[in-house]
Parts: structure tokens; C-alpha cells; sequence
């Protein structure tokens, strides 16, 4: 019994015939491509498709591919700089508030790195001050450079 275009009551064979519209139109849909370079999550390890996906489109190298798996970890903790570092950012510029603790999800223990020396290439970019940028850093030197980026003041007039 309908009213207007909204049905009042829906019969088993209504709701039946909704669903198979809904997944008809599902399936006509056209499939997604992925961009060249970017394998399927399934096939290989989750860190570079994740790199690109959440950040940069730019066509990684297969050195830099395989770099990232490599050092999955440290992806991990750049990821989580770039999407949390936002809630450790100095935001008080009185400093009447008390800064909170460094949240778990950027500390370095968590994904198991240690003080060593690390390839960046295709993970995070350090300039070196000389107009290039570093091919290896002390984790130290990463997480000031992370925290730089996403955890320090920001300014506004």
C-alpha cells in the first residue's frame, strides 16, 4: 500500500527486490584502478600502499618501495606523527595550560625502533641545509624533525 512515493508497508518480496537493485548498481558500477605503482594491500605489505594512499600520490622507485618495507616501523611512526602530532602541538602561546604527556602512539618503543641509523628514501624527507636532503638519520634526528613538522607553535596574525 503506497502513500505518495513512500511505501506504508514492505513486503518480503519489496525488500527483496530493493536489495537486488542495490547490488545490481553495485556491480555495474566501474572498478576502481589503482595508480601505477601501487600494489593491492593483499599481495604485499600494507606501508607503501598506505604511504600513498594517506599522503603523496608520486610514483615511488622500486627502491623506495622496497625501502618501505623494509622499515615498515618507522613508516608506521611518520604515519602517526602526520595524523596525531596535531594534538601535541604547543597551542597555548601563554603557556597557562599544561602540555599532556606524549601520546602512545608516537613514541618510538611502540614500533619497536631503536637509536640506529635509518634510509629514508621514500618514507620522510630531512633536508640537510645544504639544499638536498639526508639518505640516512639517527632516530634522534627523525623525531626532531617529526616533531618540528606536526608538534611545534604555529603562528597567526
Amino acid at each position: 500500500e503506497y502513500m505518495g512515493h513512500f511505501p506504508v508497508t514492505l513486503s518480503v518480496s519489496m525488500w527483496r527486490q530493493a536489495a537486488l537493485g542495490a547490488a545490481r548498481a553495485i556491480l555495474a558500477r566501474p572498478q576502481r584502478r589503482l595508480p601505477a605503482g601501487v600494489l593491492p594491500v593483499r599481495t604485499r605489505s600494507m606501508a607503501p600502499t598506505l604511504a600513498r594512499r594517506a599522503y603523496h600520490h608520486v610514483a615511488l622507485n622500486d627502491a623506495e618501495l622496497e625501502n618501505q618495507i623494509q622499515n615498515a616501523n618507522l613508516l608506521r611512526l611518520v604515519n602517526a606523527y602526520r595524523t596525531c602530532g596535531h594534538a601535541m602541538a604547543n597551542l597555548d602561546p601563554l603557556g597557562m595550560m599544561p602540555r599532556a604527556e606524549i601520546l602512545e602512539e608516537l613514541k618510538p618503543e611502540r614500533y619497536g625502533l631503536s637509536e640506529q641509523e635509518y634510509p629514508l628514501a621514500g618514507i620522510l624527507t630531512i633536508p640537510d641545509g645544504n639544499g638536498a636532503a639526508l639518505s640516512h638519520a639517527p632516530l634522534s634526528a627523525i623525531l626532531s624533525h617529526l616533531q618540528a613538522s606536526y608538534c611545534s607553535s604555529i603562528g597567526a596574525e
